[in-house]
């Protein structure tokens, strides 16, 4: 299909590729960004600060809040503590897990990742952390763009489209 066209569409065409996939990629990376943020606010709660990354997961943020209802706020390390960070580590870990096949072009995935940063945000919501809302918002429109770029992918032919 490739050899239908001259070479200026060739490169014209190339060019469109290598284009959507940096996109794909760069939307998929949004899940990395999410889990180290996610990682540092988790260590930040588990060494005593207060201070958060609004990029980081309001999930992890209402694990954090419930392990100092129940053990209140202390700087050491508690059960609690460590048991939240644990908790707050797996969840990051998804989406690690998430970013990877996400740029792998595994579109389920991304509409998945997709589905738990929106639930997420939810989180925010109901606590009027409007910034972190916003931001949410932000790193989303970067997210869907990626998901759109690859689902324009898979519909190239894998000749054209080989990474």
């Amino acid at each position: 299909m490739f050899e239908q066209y001259n070479p200026s569409e060739q490169n014209a065409v190339q060019e469109d590729i290598s284009q959507l996939q940096s996109q794909a990629k760069s939307g998929a990376n949004w899940f990395y960004w999410i889990a180290g943020a996610s990682v540092v606010n988790t260590v930040i709660f588990l060494f005593g600060g207060d201070l958060n990354f609004m990029l980081g997961l309001g999930v992890v943020q209402a694990i954090n809040g419930v392990a100092i209802l129940i053990e209140g706020q202390t700087d050491s390390f508690t059960a609690t503590k460590v048991g939240a960070f644990l908790i707050n580590l797996l969840i990051s870990a998804a989406f690690l897990i998430v970013g990877y096949f996400a740029g792998k072009g595994m579109t389920w995935i991304f509409t998945i990742g997709i589905i738990l940063y929106v639930l997420d945000g939810v989180i925010f919501l109901l606590f009027g952390d409007w910034l972190s809302i916003g931001f949410h918002a932000f790193a989303l429109f970067f997210i869907v763009r990626g998901l759109m770029a690859a689902n324009k992918l898979e519909k190239i032919p894998p000749p054209m489209n080989a990474q």
